[in-house]
């Protein structure tokens, strides 16, 4: 068993695994190179480099076997953790899209016929009272396109809409985008961890804000998930941030 000690670590170097036995002084570079041992007794010198490189490899390779999604791992496996977390209604989601008049980036509901000239009124019928409107699902193909970016003016990116299984919800969400936000974030985050509460802090895509996200295990009604936010930010509200 791995305990992340040097004597203990182990290594994949062209396909082989060695585990770690000491470090010795080079004659031939500088610093120094490591001396590792096969499963089979076969020992070879490897430099530093060469040896964390193939930590790395080892370590994702065990993470693998372990069913641990990583870099590493495959779109499909990313895609399945995403939607094991990220529970979204499958039927429907938003697309982003970029108000000139405003200049600011705006949501609407993807539409399979959106300006088809024969079935679409855009600008003259609104997206709402529109008869012709056919949903776009949130498949992979629509959140892969998400991850891979949108090229220019935040056009592209999509938003999921939460309310599952009669107005349940297994995802809830704090965004924090004022001056203060990373005091606000951090009180939060410490109030969450004080009250047993997982949450996962993401940096938003403007860098000047955060999300924190909150995985339930189970579809909870979704006023039942706001009081449970609402009392988590009230008590985060409580904190002083210079104490966060």
């Amino acid at each position: 068993m791995d305990d992340g000690s040097p004597q203990a670590a182990r290594t994949l170097i062209a396909g082989v695994e060695y585990r770690f036995v000491e470090k010795l002084a080079s004659a031939t570079v500088d610093g120094e190179v490591v001396v590792c041992e096969a499963l089979d007794g076969a020992r070879r010198y490897a430099t530093c480099e060469t040896w964390e490189a193939g930590r790395a490899r080892f370590e994702a390779s065990r993470l693998a076997d372990e069913g641990v999604v990583t870099s590493a791992s495959s779109s499909a496996e990313k895609l399945a953790l995403f939607n094991s977390l990220f529970a979204m209604r499958s039927d429907v989601h938003a697309k982003s899209y970029f108000n000139k008049k405003t200049g600011r980036v705006g949501y609407t509901p993807a539409c399979a016929n959106e300006w088809k000239g024969s079935v679409c009124g855009k600008p003259r019928v609104k997206c709402a009272d529109c008869a012709n409107r056919e949903f776009l699902p949130l498949d992979d193909a629509a959140l892969l396109a998400h991850f891979r970016g949108s090229g220019r003016d935040g056009v592209g990116i999509v938003a999921g809409y939460p309310l599952v299984d009669d107005d349940k919800m297994r995802v809830l969400a704090a965004d924090f985008d004022k001056d203060d936000w990373q005091q606000a974030v951090g009180a939060f985050r410490s109030v969450c961890e004080r009250e047993g509460v997982p949450v996962a802090i993401e940096r938003s895509r403007s860098g000047n804000g955060a999300h924190a996200w909150m995985f339930l295990g189970e579809p909870v009604a979704a006023s039942d998930a706001r009081k449970l936010g609402c009392a988590l930010l009230t008590r985060a509200m409580r904190v002083d941030p210079r104490h966060a």
